[in-house]
């Protein structure tokens, strides 16, 4: 009887450690699950390697920021990645056991991308038994950085240029240069030139501002094409008389798009402008415009010099000049693409160029219909 209950105690007890252990165990997946969660939903890459440097884990985000896959844990960071910095960074890391943080640059795909690794030791009994990184991607940030740097760059130069003329005229001026009339009123008209050029560089600043940061108003309604292209056209007719330029259309009378009015102008009018000034004389210049899926493509087409294959993917930057000389000497501030991106931009719709040197340019843009 005694060695029954003793057997029935026994039998008590495997049962409630089994239930203890099986609690323990649902508690360890349960808290595994939740850590693979939080770190597949981190944007930032974690890396775990063992005191060897091979791979133990990585998460989703690390393995698109590398282009890594499974595959690579249990292989070390350099048969995977092929980067020294990164390797150097987790070598340190585990040779040294403090904690380590710097950025680092990858090629990939032909473009750079800037990561800052920060990386401490694993430890076990107060030795480094590995290490984990976690990486964050400031590419955008880096990116945003060297266009902020060449923006403040490119305007100095571009304040530079009308005030160095303006400045030397009125000094000239004052060193006695007014006593020739003919000379003086020659000066002036070079000093009122390099002041409306300060003018509407100043004036494009503004507006591409307000533009970028959504300030610009949008009462956009729906606008016949037709009538506007050649509201813009008389504007230029001089300078079209005067170069003898052909200017046709191909726009149908019943074309029309949703748009904000005085962006529209100003999208046409840039476009219009970039053209005549690009285009040799006795040249041509076209606007069309076609209905496609719900959108309206606005094309305009000259005989001009073209653009190089090389100059096109940064044509739409600001400041960016194929023929820098020639353009200053024109009074163009550089930002007329640039304000016309992200105009069409604002309004959901897509602009692009085509072009090759000595064959003319195709610039369009699309817009709601």
């Amino acid at each position: 009887m005694i060695f029954f209950r003793k057997i029935s105690r026994l039998q008590r007890a495997l049962t409630e450690m089994q239930e203890s252990l099986e609690g323990q165990l649902k508690e360890m997946k349960a808290e595994r699950n939740r850590l693979s969660t939080i770190l597949e939903a981190m944007i930032e890459g974690v890396l775990v390697v063992d005191a060897g440097g091979k791979i133990l884990l990585c998460n989703a985000s690390l393995q698109s920021m590398l282009q890594l896959d499974q595959a690579g844990v249990g292989w070390t960071v350099l048969e995977c990645v092929r980067n020294r910095q990164l390797e150097a960074a987790i070598g340190k890391v585990l040779k040294t056991g403090n904690p380590d943080e710097q950025e680092i640059v990858l090629l990939q795909n032909g473009e750079e991308r800037s990561l800052i690794v920060h990386t401490a030791p694993l430890l076990k009994n107060l030795e480094v038994n590995g290490a984990v990184c976690v990486l964050h991607d400031v590419t955008h940030l880096r990116r945003l950085e060297n266009i902020r740097k060449e923006f403040v760059a490119n305007v100095s130069h571009e304040l530079k240029t009308p005030l160095t003329v303006i400045r030397g005229y009125a000094e000239t001026l004052k060193g006695g240069g007014w006593e020739e009339k003919e000379t003086a009123v020659r000066f002036l008209e070079k000093i009122e030139g390099g002041a409306v050029q300060l003018q509407h560089l100043v004036e494009d600043l503004l507006r591409l501002s307000e533009v970028e940061s959504g300030r610009a108003p949008m009462n956009v309604s729906r606008l016949a094409l037709l009538p506007i292209v050649e509201e813009i056209r008389s504007h230029r007719e001089t300078a079209l008389r005067q170069k003898q330029m052909h200017f046709e259309t191909g726009i149908a009378a019943d074309c029309s798009v949703l748009a904000e009015p005085v962006a529209l102008r100003q999208i046409l009018g840039n476009l219009l402008d970039n053209a005549i000034q690009y285009t040799p004389a006795q040249g041509s210049i076209t606007i069309a415009a076609q209905s496609k899926n719900a959108m309206c493509e606005v094309s305009v087409r000259d005989t001009g010099i073209g653009i190089s294959e090389k100059d096109l993917p940064r044509i739409f930057e600001r400041f960016y000049r194929v023929d820098k000389a020639r353009s200053r000497e024109m009074g163009g501030t550089g930002l007329g693409l640039a304000i016309v991106k992200h105009w069409v931009a604002a309004h959901g719709g897509e602009v692009g160029v085509e072009s090759r040197p000595g064959e003319g340019s195709r610039f369009f843009f699309t817009l709601p219909c």
